[in-house]
């Protein structure tokens, strides 16, 4: 048990799965329900905020590495053979040019096609 905790590190585990789940005043009357004695919400979102501190640094950290680098390490050498990206809430098809279709009879030139008559 941790110094100065309120909690047993097997309470924090459940709060943190809980609060992974349900907002912390849910969590709070299931843990009240549970427990001889319960403990409050905010007591839950320290215990939450104390408990995955150190993901969360990890996460930024290799957030940070993907906007340095641009690359996602562990996506290296790996071949998806369909990928999509979400911008705004739209989903996007990844455009090869292998996979692109050419008409005979047009010609594009930035987002406009022409139509070219022979």
């Amino acid at each position: 048990m941790r110094k100065r905790s309120q909690a047993s590190p097997r309470v924090e585990e459940l709060a943190t799965f809980l609060s992974s789940h349900l907002p912390f005043g849910n969590c709070a009357q299931i843990l009240q329900a549970a427990l001889p004695q319960g403990i409050s919400h905010t007591t839950i979102h320290r215990l939450v905020g104390r408990t995955v501190g150190h993901q969360i640094n990890e996460e930024e950290r290799q957030m940070a590495e993907l906007f340095e680098d641009g690359v996602l390490p562990w996506s290296e050498g790996r071949q998806v053979p369909y990928l999509m990206v979400e911008a705004d809430s739209t989903s996007i098809a990844l455009q090869r040019e292998e996979g692109r279709i050419e008409w005979p009879g047009s010609s594009t030139s930035g987002k406009q096609a022409d139509c070219i008559s022979g």
